[in-house]
């Protein structure tokens, strides 16, 4: 509210509590006419807690800049190539299975499949690797003696790199330690 002191117009902030002349209130056209149209709290409150108020929204933006590289540079280290090994093909043979039963018109029928074993040189052992497929899902792009790339995957898994860079996931069978 409004008072009069010493024939001039003033009124208390709402946070220092003093008594301050309305010219040391900022304008402000929300606050109604009782109130001399002017802010509740005086120049120098009204600075100190914009003031908090900006450094308190810097350190929100710094803390979600430092957060967003974060984010960025995980999903970059998640996203790295993988590794691979350099290894020897020795061998690579086909066999036509069978992969299960199917029912075809009201009759059981056996589905056919191939089933493909690779031998893998790596230092001092050689890997059996297998890929079960169906019979005209995948053809082999490898040549036996060529070098073939590979990674081991968690547990019994390995991914053969194929010429076109996709992979080709097998599952290792055995594990044979040259002499």
């Amino acid at each position: 509210m409004l008072e009069t002191r010493n024939g001039v117009q003033g009124k208390v902030c709402s946070t220092c509590r003093q008594w301050k002349s309305l010219s040391d209130f900022p304008t402000d056209p929300t606050h109604p006419p009782s109130q001399g149209g002017r802010h509740c709290r005086c120049k120098v409150c009204h600075r100190k807690i914009a003031a908090k108020k900006r450094s308190v929204a810097r350190k929100i933006r710094a803390a979600l800049s430092a957060l967003l590289v974060l984010v960025f540079l995980g999903t970059a280290i998640a996203k790295e190539k993988p590794a691979y090994q350099t290894g020897k093909l020795i061998d690579l043979s086909v066999q036509d299975v069978t992969r299960g039963i199917g029912i075809v018109g009201g009759m059981a029928a056996p589905i056919p499949g191939r089933l493909y074993t690779f031998q893998i040189q790596f230092e001092d052992f050689v890997y059996f690797a297998q890929y079960s497929a169906g019979k005209l899902s995948y053809k082999p792009e490898w040549i036996v003696n060529d070098p073939i790339e590979f990674r081991f995957g968690k547990g019994d898994r390995a991914f053969l790199k194929r010429p076109d860079g996709k992979e080709l996931e097998v599952v290792i069978v055995k594990k044979v330690r040259q002499q």
